[in-house]
């Protein structure tokens, strides 16, 4: 009896690697857009939860407490020392402070940076008061409307995320195609 050597040939495994290198060719391309995807939904995630951490701080303190925008804070004399702390804002977008019922302020968090090739722009600084809804400053009700973007030019849909407060509380995201901001107001199909 003859004993036959099992396995492959070496054409077998060229043909085995051609079509391996085929499929990740292939694949290759969604990976990239499903990873960057990601990245967009974690800089929502951590920016909804600096505003639930501002909003929080309000009611855990019944004070009121502040998210910083990049522009447009407070100033000093409409929220003192509260105010003062966003000062140094800078680009620095979603930091929160709160008052300590003293003259001073503390910061509480500031949002980690994106990863690269993701930006927060439009941040809308709000004042948390000790009863948990969002107004502006100067404002005397609740806010309702945009809080900011999230977005990347490396996708080419679905390339912004939206981030919506209704009634001073209710916050809402929406993933939109566009290259020049969010609606102003929220639109129908959002989740």
């Amino acid at each position: 009896m003859k004993n036959h050597a099992r396995g492959f040939t070496f054409v077998e495994l060229i043909i085995a690697m051609a079509v391996a290198v085929a499929l990740v060719a292939v694949a290759a391309p969604s990976f990239r857009e499903m990873i960057i995807s990601n990245r967009l939904s974690v800089a929502t995630n951590d920016f909804i939860s600096a505003l639930s951490e501002a909003r929080g701080e309000g009611l855990r303190r019944n004070a009121p407490t502040l998210l910083c925008g990049s522009s447009g804070n407070p100033t000093a004399g409409d929220l003192g020392t509260l105010a003062a702390a966003c000062a140094g804002a800078g680009s620095v977008v979603a930091r929160v402070v709160a008052a300590d019922g003293t003259v001073s302020a503390d910061l509480i968090r500031v949002a980690p940076p994106a990863a690269e090739g993701i930006s927060l722009s439009n941040v809308q600084p709000l004042v948390f008061s000790g009863r948990g809804f969002g107004r502006q400053s100067g404002a005397n009700g609740p806010y309702s409307g945009p809080l900011g973007e999230i977005y990347t030019t490396k996708l080419s849909s679905k390339n912004r995320r939206c981030v919506y407060l209704a009634a001073g509380s209710s916050i809402s995201t929406c993933a939109i195609t566009s290259q020049s901001g969010c609606p102003s107001s929220e639109p129908q199909d959002c989740y």
